[in-house]
């Protein structure tokens, strides 16, 4: 039976500084979104994307490393690379982060973190076959990505960027997701209270 763990509505309050500390630290500004509402929530998602990659621990035998990159795959649309690329201009945890547009079946399984941005059911779910057992961290923004075997699933709520986490796969997988993380989550599937505190 699935555990769903809700969020603490004390804890939401949280959520704005912590969104404000993101965009602080990927030093996005408004105007490098074009003035665009659609813009400007491709670019906070590409923003929680690239720092997912901070709160995940690897398995040994998948982590970069010493100064190889992170990788992002995305698979689907490809402004999302673009959009990506604005973000991954620091190191993270003494790693460079590389952005890299994938076909699905083909180098999938060598990344840290697959952005599944597709609407097509068939295509995400071949998407997550293809790194089945890799380590790899998967990221989506369609609803139902948490169903189909997804970890990380992006929302849009009141025009703004939020998301909802699925311990199985991820713990399947190998990945430790930070409980610091999990604490901003809307929902957090397959938890235990010691996962979130």
């Amino acid at each position: 039976m699935t555990r769903r763990h809700e969020i603490a509505p004390g804890t939401q309050r949280w959520f704005v500084p912590v969104l404000v500390l993101i965009v602080a630290l990927t030093h996005w500004t408004p105007a490098s979104t074009e003035a665009s509402p659609t813009a400007s929530l491709q670019d906070l998602k590409a923003a929680y994307v690239v720092q997912f990659l901070r709160y995940v621990e690897w398995p040994e035998k998948h982590r970069a490393a010493a100064g190889e990159p992170l990788v992002i795959g995305v698979v689907g649309d490809s402004t999302m690379v673009d959009a990506l690329d604005r973000f991954a201009t620091e190191t993270i945890g003494g790693h460079p982060v590389r952005i890299t547009n994938i076909i699905v079946g083909q180098d999938a399984e060598r990344c840290h973190l697959l952005f599944v941005n597709t609407s097509k059911r068939n295509v995400a779910q071949r998407a997550l076959l293809s790194v089945e057992g890799a380590g790899t961290l998967t990221v989506g923004d369609t609803r139902g990505f948490l169903d189909s075997g997804g970890m990380i699933e992006l929302r849009i709520v009141d025009n703004s960027v939020r998301f909802e986490v699925n311990l199985s796969p991820s713990r399947d997988a190998g990945l430790n997701i930070s409980s610091k993380l999990l604490r901003l989550a809307l929902h957090v599937d397959n938890a235990d209270a010691a996962a979130v505190n």
